[in-house]
């Protein structure tokens, strides 16, 4: 139990993040007293708990809107629910729900987790259209089949679809040269993650509900970010996902991996499919809105109904990636290609090699061999995370042109990476290429066209790329996204001062 100084109940003990010598000394976590008596009421009166359903899909805020208003976004609701039958439309934003503040997805679910009396009207504060008003949602009338079949209900332990929450069971921690990421289960006794996880590392410890397991990398002429591991003693039930998913055009997509902080594999908030692979990029990625953070490279990709759709890689400024299963599949037949494991082993070690450059080149003086040595170095390593971190290092050393090499290698090798292709934008911005920009600004454009980020890029490269056609459709698509940005850039394309000078 967890009381206060008046020995009143405040909350049941759930876990404990404990210190690094397992001692009972770390931070706790309490279930509020507030569901625990939700809980016990229905237990003592019904024998069974069943939490509210408002048949709504929420979506986390993505980064222009978290600057503003932290809040979940409405991404769907079920024709005949709850949610529907209140007047609730995709695009709103759930302020409250009751007297509760939510401020992501997870929050939601937290609030109607502690309802006690779902026949009760429940008020929902949201936001439409930039003005607040609030409904009421109620929940006794709702037929069972409100929610699509392929959405079960959430639980308050994982508030996603149930075939979702039981890819947990396919992704296990793994520690190697990155010593916490994540590997998703392919067979009885094999798993997938990145290769930046393992590097030039020939083995791994992969961590299961048995204990840690050693485990192998084996060798494939797969020259990605991917690389397999051999680990006996995985759970002999446990669940495998199938490899021969497709991507939906729609819907939503779930990264499962690693938590650092909670010690544990989690379901992270969905989002939307950005761009599948660019057409001819052999190396090319699926670009998603869902959540990812350190931890979860290996991880598994999911749809909807739990099917397995790719390989977590990374990305950040909610902006995405993973690898698709066409990888996976390739991965598996180059298993037996004679340059197997010479291929894994040079792309090993030149990622080791560009992790220690990058490494020794941070906080010191550089001169032109330094800089010309670390361009060599991580542009063998092909390793897309790479080439933009060790661009970004460039950049910030003045070493445009070697920051640009980089850079447009990792938009190359990934076509539809928005992250790779806004630090090709920076570089030649920071260098003073403009005229170079405006191909990739307008390409960013077509790929994002409600980022505002990208938009500035349309913009400012039209007006100093002496493209003013590119500058003003870039001006009407920020009008549209972001009216407040929009007029700022009406200023700049109206008295733009003089393009800095190429560097």
């Amino acid at each position: 139990a967890l009381v206060d100084r008046q020995g009143r109940l405040v909350g049941m003990m759930s876990a404990i993040f404990a210190s690094a010598g397992d001692t009972d000394i770390g931070i706790n976590f309490a279930v509020s007293s507030e569901l625990l008596l939700r809980v016990a009421e229905a237990l003592i009166s019904d024998g069974r708990v069943e939490y509210p359903a408002p048949g709504w899909r929420l979506e986390a805020a993505g980064r222009d809107r978290l600057a503003r208003l932290a809040a979940p976004l409405v991404g769907a609701v079920s024709e005949g629910g709850p949610a529907a039958r209140a007047g609730i439309r995709p695009g709103d934003t759930i302020l409250k729900i009751g007297a509760r503040r939510v401020r992501t997805p997870r929050d939601a679910v937290a609030a109607l987790a502690v309802i006690r009396d779902p026949a009760a009207p429940l008020d929902i504060a949201l936001l439409r259209g930039g003005q607040e008003r609030v409904v009421a949602l109620s929940f006794d009338a709702a037929p069972k089949a409100a929610d699509p079949p392929d959405r079960p209900e959430a639980t308050v332990d994982c508030p996603h679809p149930a075939p979702v929450c039981r890819v947990r069971q396919a992704v296990f921690p793994v520690s190697s040269f990155d010593p916490a990421a994540s590997a998703t289960r392919i067979g009885p006794a094999l798993l997938v993650t990145n290769r930046h996880v393992v590097a030039d590392r020939v083995n791994a410890v992969v961590h299961t509900p048995g204990g840690p397991r050693d485990a192998r990398v084996v060798s494939s002429a797969y020259p990605g970010d991917l690389v397999l591991v051999a680990v006996p003693g995985l759970p002999a039930d446990g669940f495998v996902p199938d490899l021969d998913g497709e991507v939906p055009d729609d819907g939503e997509f779930y990264a499962v991996g690693v938590d650092v902080a909670r010690r544990e594999v989690r379901v992270f908030d969905p989002g939307v499919l950005i761009a599948g692979p660019a057409e001819g990029a052999h190396l090319g990625r699926l670009h998603i809105r869902s959540r990812m953070q350190p931890g979860v490279s290996g991880g598994a990709l999911v749809d909807e109904r739990g099917q397995l759709v790719g390989i977590a890689v990374g990305g950040g400024e909610g902006r995405f990636e993973a690898l698709p299963l066409d990888a996976v599949r390739s991965l598996l037949a180059l298993r037996s290609d004679a340059n197997a494991a010479e291929t894994t082993g040079r792309l090993g070690a030149a990622f080791a090699d560009c992790a220690a450059g990058m490494d020794a080149f941070r906080g010191r003086e550089t001169d032109r061999t330094d800089r010309a040595e670390l361009v060599e170095t991580c542009a063998a390593a092909r390793n897309h995370g790479q080439l933009l971190e060790a661009g970004r290092l460039l950049a910030r050393a003045g070493d445009f042109d070697a920051a640009i090499a980089l850079h447009g290698q990792a938009a190359d090798q990934v076509p539809n990476s928005i992250n790779a292709r806004i630090s090709l934008l920076v570089s030649l911005q920071l260098g003073g290429r403009f005229d170079e920009m405006t191909e990739h600004a307008r390409r960013l454009m077509r790929m994002a066209p409600e980022d505002p980020q990208a938009l500035r890029f349309a913009i400012q490269s039209g007006v100093w790329g002496n493209e003013p056609e590119l500058a003003e459709e870039g001006y009407r698509a920020l009008l549209k996204a972001d009216p407040r940005q929009a007029e700022a850039a009406r200023r700049f394309i109206d008295a733009a001062p003089p393009a800095p000078r190429r560097r």
